[in-house]
């Protein structure tokens, strides 16, 4: 058995170096481009803009897929415990990544995430589309192996995992979201915090994505209750103005907030990082709009 898992491993390296190969300033130029877009920056400029600007409900269900893929993800490696293959050949590595190898993130979160997305974008040219967002997931799924930060093995799995969580979400999510809304709202809220509750149970030092998965729609919760947000209403400036806004007082808060949490040694860190990270969540998904709306700057539901 472990001979056969030391032989993927090496098939996995050769297949790194048969890659490298090709690197060149233009590959390497588009390869990098491929694994920014996987990283989490993207995915919060991203779901931003589709929060704000285009469609409030699509963009908390992508948040929710996205952060779920992030925190199973972390899971799955934290219990494997994979090291990273130019951590095996120092000669492959390009720059390094904090954690384990399997599965790749950026694999299963762009799968998840994408694959979640394309139903969204309404076009006659549907095959198109598929195809372009095949090709992004590939691209992304690609560049981590070209960087020698996963095996292909890696990738793999990374995506079959993202596949079976972006059909999970298009088979049941508009399914459930009517008998979630006729809950009472506590019962709702617990609806979210379970799933983020049970990764802190047995991972609670990923806080970060796990604030932002109970944070984004907790608030979109509580904005629905104030009678909820409308994000095409508005110019192209107005929405422009609401993105500036949103990221302005966001980075603010983030900063503020950020002095008082401790340092990592501390036994308090994990808690207050939660509560930091979540505020700033809350904040963007719940007090921007809102403070758009008094603004002028859009408009709320109960006003179309």
């Amino acid at each position: 058995m472990f001979e056969s898992v030391y032989g993927i491993y090496e098939w996995g390296l050769d297949a790194i170096r048969f890659i490298q190969q090709f690197s060149n300033p233009v590959t390497y130029s588009i390869l990098y481009f491929f694994t920014f877009l996987g990283n989490p920056i993207s995915y919060i400029v991203f779901l931003s803009i589709i929060y704000l600007c285009i469609d409030e409900k699509k963009a908390v269900k992508l948040a929710y897929t996205a952060a779920f893929a992030v925190s199973l993800n972390t899971f799955i490696k934290d219990l494997l415990k994979v090291p990273r293959p130019y951590v095996r050949d120092v000669s492959l590595k390009t720059f390094e990544e904090d954690g384990y190898s399997t599965p790749s993130g950026h694999a299963q979160t762009s799968s998840a995430f994408w694959i979640v997305l394309a139903p969204m974008i309404k076009t006659k040219h549907t095959k198109t589309r598929n195809l372009i967002i095949g090709i992004i997931i590939f691209l992304i799924g690609l560049s981590r192996v070209f960087f020698a930060v996963h095996y292909p093995t890696d990738v793999l799995a990374g995506w079959v995992i993202g596949v079976c969580i972006a059909l999970l979400v298009l088979f049941f999510w508009d399914k459930l979201t009517p008998s979630f809304n006729k809950l009472p709202h506590s019962f709702k809220m617990l609806c979210i915090f379970l799933p983020v509750a049970f990764f802190l149970v047995f991972k609670p030092e990923h806080t970060s994505v796990l604030a932002i998965m109970f944070s984004i729609p907790a608030g979109f919760l509580y904005l629905q209750n104030k009678g909820g947000f409308d994000a095409a209403s508005g110019t192209v400036v107005q929405k422009i103005l609401r993105l500036l806004f949103g990221y302005a007082t966001t980075a603010v808060l983030y900063y503020v907030l950020g002095l008082v949490v401790p340092e990592k040694a501390n036994p308090n860190y994990r808690l207050l990082h939660f509560a930091h990270m979540a505020l700033c969540g809350g904040w963007f998904a719940y007090a921007v709009p809102l403070l758009c709306i008094k603004m002028k700057l859009a408009a709320g539901k109960n006003n179309e």
